[in-house]
Order: C-alpha cells, then sequence, then structure tokens
C-alpha cells in the first residue's frame, strides 16, 4: 500500500516538475512536449482504472456466470 501511494504522489507531482523548465518561456522541447502527453495520458487511463475495476471485474465475473449456465443449459437440452 505504500509503494501505492508514493506512486501515486510521483504521479501526480510529475507535471509540476516537468513543467518546471529553465528553458525559454515559449518554447518546448518535443522531449517536454511527449512527457506532457505521457502524464496526461498515464494520469487519465491510471484514473479510469482505478475506479473502473472493481465494477468492471463484477461484470465480467457475471458475464462468465451467464456464459457457463448458458452452455450448460444448451448441453442438457442437447442430451434431452
Amino acid at each position: 500500500m505504500t509503494s501505492r501511494r508514493s506512486g501515486l504522489i510521483v504521479l501526480f507531482a510529475l507535471p509540476l516538475l516537468v513543467f518546471m523548465s529553465a528553458e525559454e518561456g515559449g518554447h518546448v522541447s518535443a522531449t517536454m512536449d511527449f512527457l506532457g502527453k505521457l502524464v496526461n495520458f498515464l494520469i487519465l487511463f491510471g484514473g479510469l482504472a482505478f475506479f473502473m475495476r472493481k465494477p468492471l471485474k463484477a461484470m465480467l465475473a457475471k458475464r462468465t456466470a451467464d456464459i457457463g449456465n448458458s452452455i450448460s443449459d444448451a448441453e442438457g437440452a442437447r442430451a434431452a
């Protein structure tokens, strides 16, 4: 749990560190642009994964059970 918390702190502090460069105000390097997009990607999909993990897991478990029931019903109907 501690590593997850420190990972989240780093994830949210990274944009502050990325944009604190000593370069000219209007000039952004390709590396800084890429890092900014990477941070945005990680925050967006990391947040989605964090909030959607439990509902998605429950939905997939229910769907697996439904498919298993359908297969067993089909086998029973085929045998009858």
